[in-house]
């Protein structure tokens, strides 16, 4: 089961798949439409952002890339009440060092000198991605110069660095200290950090949804903190690991699946002149917890002659079907999906004419990688030139 908790009630629906959200967000140069929210300057501790009550969209949306499924909610509707952000990493001082090699504790007790606390992992990504719940702090596309990694740790020395709201700073410096226990699965121990290192902030860590766990009793040198105030939101991550057995093949192919599937694949494979083309195997594919991949052979069916098939790897959300690879063309013969110990790796065994080889497929955070024979060749029918059945040689016996 994947959750929010809300004050230790778990919200509705939060073990199911939301509908994609069509929400229009906003540009990579959008500036929020002039509703920045105040910033204030504490004299004493430095600037702060007041973050307004509203609802944040938890987590990843059941399509997005990357994702890491075993680690975030999906697109869950939590509503939180109103806080305060410091606007950069502690100490909250432009052009100095942000404080890194402190345990959680230390952490905490530092922001309760200043009477704040720790932020909320909630509240950290509310923060993030503001009103509008963009993937990342300025937009729904990755831009890799905004928020480079800043290795001198220095506060304040990226001007583009920032969310619509003008908290600074959430990536690059270094990971962050959370007040949120490590809940996603066995309890550990460990709390969560967000944000990203200076030493990496790519396309996947730099998501505002980006979570890690840490020992909260250890020092490192690439986690800081920042701090909050006002009344801290009680909304948790809580979710249980499901892992599923590797891979299985439906009973039959349902009509609906195959409609919503053929929505993800290019137009000259729903319809091919001269031929009928569906589904005719449905595999359901689970390479990590809480994630359920669907590998389809495509078939196309010609009035006259044999048919010929591919092989096409989906995210099914709700009635649409997200295609996340597919072979380069058809071929005569695919088998059955074989997996060995690593569930994020398949194979299908493939044959057209007298050219036999394999399709070997490789999941990554909610992408997949298909290697294929290079005699694969691109378009969407194939001719047969003969016979293309497995053979093998008779035995002789010696009488």
């Amino acid at each position: 089961m994947l959750c929010a908790l809300l004050g230790g009630a778990s919200l509705g629906g939060c073990d199911a798949d939301t509908k994609d959200d069509e929400t229009a967000s906003k540009s990579d140069d959008d500036d929020d439409g002039g509703r920045e929210r105040a910033v204030e300057d504490d004299a004493d501790f430095g600037p702060t952002v007041t973050i307004t009550g509203g609802q944040l969209r938890a987590g990843s949306r059941c399509h997005d890339v990357p994702r890491i499924r075993p680690n975030e909610l999906r697109w869950e509707p939590v509503s939180l009440g109103a806080f305060e952000i410091d606007k950069y990493p502690y100490p909250n001082d432009p052009g100095t060092v942000a404080k890194l090699n402190v345990s959680w504790a230390d952490a905490k007790r530092l922001c309760k000198e200043r009477g704040k606390r720790l932020c909320t992992e909630m509240e950290w990504e509310r923060a993030c991605k503001g009103d509008a719940n963009t993937t990342y702090l300025w937009g729904d596309a990755f831009a890799k110069k905004r928020c480079p990694g800043q290795k001198d740790h220095m506060i304040g020395q990226r001007a583009d660095c920032k969310t619509s709201s003008g908290v600074s700073d959430m990536l690059g410096i270094a990971l962050e200290w959370t007040a949120s226990d490590w809940e996603r699965g066995t309890p550990t121990g460990d709390k969560v950090v967000r944000g990203a290192r200076a030493e990496k902030v790519s396309w996947l860590s730099a998501r505002c949804t980006h979570s890690r766990k840490r020992d909260p009793n250890a020092t490192f040198d690439n986690v800081g903190f920042r701090c909050c105030s006002g009344e801290p939101n009680a909304a948790r991550v809580v979710m249980t690991q499901r892992r599923a057995t590797t891979i299985t093949k439906d009973a039959g192919v349902d009509a609906d699946v195959v409609v919503a599937l053929m929505k993800g694949l290019p137009s000259d494979h729903r319809r091919v002149p001269g031929a009928v083309v569906t589904f005719d195997r449905v595999y359901r594919w689970h390479p990590v917890a809480n994630e359920e991949m669907v590998v389809a052979r495509w078939q196309g069916r010609p009035k006259d002659g044999d048919p010929w098939y591919e092989i096409a790897v989906f995210k099914l959300c709700g009635e649409r079907g997200w295609l996340a690879a597919k072979m380069r063309g058809p071929v005569a013969h695919i088998g059955n999906p074989k997996v060995g110990t690593n569930a994020r790796k398949l194979s299908f065994d493939v044959k057209t004419d007298r050219r036999s080889d394999t399709v070997k497929l490789s999941y990554w955070h909610g992408t997949v990688k298909l290697i294929q024979p290079a005699w694969v060749k691109k378009g969407n029918q194939l001719k047969v030139k003969g016979d293309t059945r497995l053979r093998f040689p008779k035995l002789k016996v010696k009488k």
